[in-house]
Order: structure tokens, then C-alpha cells, then sequence
């Protein structure tokens, strides 16, 4: 059995929190009333969840070339803009 490192646990944890907050962003709206701020503010973490679990494995992929590495940096960096920025 191979040994479990920091990059598996972090996309473990980013895939267990982005799909619970992905339930619970669009299941709970449609049945209890939930303010504006507060989906926002949990839709927000669902996606820095979700660029932890996707970021980490593609991290390590992205190690063996120069194109690969700079192709992850931008689309991480476009990612952070959105969620952070809110560009579109």
C-alpha cells in the first residue's frame, strides 16, 4: 500500500467539503429561507474547496514540463480572480 501523502489528503478534503457545500447550496435555498449573504459567503467556500482539491492534483501533474506548469499557474490564477474578484 502506498504511502498517503499531504497532496492526497488535501484533495481528499477539498472533494468531501465542495460536494457537501454543493448540496447544501443548491438543495437547502428551495427549502428553508436562506439570506443572500449567507449563500454567497457558502458558495464561496464551496469554491476555494474545490480549487484545493482540483489545484493539488494538478500540481502534481503539472511537475514533469515548463508548458504544463505555466498552463496550471494561469488557469489557477484566472480561477482565484473569479472566485475572489467575482469577474463573472
Amino acid at each position: 500500500m502506498a504511502k498517503k501523502s499531504f497532496n492526497d489528503l488535501a484533495c481528499y478534503i477539498g472533494l468531501v467539503v465542495s460536494s457537501f457545500l454543493i448540496v447544501v447550496t443548491d438543495l437547502l435555498p428551495d427549502l428553508i429561507t436562506m439570506s443572500a449573504g449567507t449563500l454567497s459567503t457558502l458558495t464561496t467556500i464551496k469554491d476555494i474547496a474545490l480549487i484545493v482539491g482540483i489545484g493539488f492534483g494538478a500540481r502534481a501533474y503539472s511537475n514533469g514540463s515548463l508548458l504544463k506548469k505555466v498552463i496550471f499557474w494561469a488557469a489557477a490564477g484566472i480561477y482565484v480572480a473569479v472566485v475572489f474578484l467575482g469577474l463573472f
